[in-house]
């Protein structure tokens, strides 16, 4: 118990430092991992690539899926569902979204259903990490659920 009430301080800890940065220096955070991540080979590589719809402060990732649209990667974005699980649809950049219950928005509907062992790459949002490379999300479980489903070869 003691563990989750730390994770929950440091969630809110990080969170408030990440909302009170500046526009300027949120989007200008965002464009050097927009950056970063168009020189890495992960992504030059991966054909089917998942990614998020920023809210609450995380990086934007907007400008990247453009450009990764405009090199022909096909993209996906992850859907919640009401059962506690999270699957990618298709999105191209432009394409409608619609706010799920968190408010962050998603491929409408008649978006297609995107199989996760198929993605070359998934951009995982994070509230924080630590030295190791650990993350902490944002405490629903959903990355860790959809992550924890994939085969062993493909984690």
């Amino acid at each position: 118990m003691a563990e989750k009430t730390e994770r929950n301080e440091l969630r809110r800890y990080f969170r408030a430092r990440r909302r009170s940065l500046s526009a300027d220096v949120h989007f200008n955070n965002s464009l050097d991992v927009t950056r970063h991540l168009l020189n890495s080979s992960h992504l030059l590589r991966g054909k089917r690539i998942g990614g998020y719809w920023a809210s609450d402060g995380e990086v934007d990732l907007e400008l990247l899926l453009t450009e990764l649209g405009y090199r022909h990667r096909r993209l996906a974005l992850p859907v919640v569902s009401d059962r506690g699980h999270m699957n990618f649809f298709s999105y191209q950049p432009g394409a409608r979204l619609i706010a799920n219950r968190y408010n962050i928005p998603e491929p409408a509907q008649q978006a297609q259903f995107i199989d996760g062992r198929s993605l070359s790459l998934v951009l995982v949002p994070l509230v924080a990490f630590d030295e190791c490379g650990q993350r902490l999300g944002m405490g629903g479980g959903y990355y860790d659920r959809f992550l924890g489903s994939l085969p062993p070869l493909l984690r």
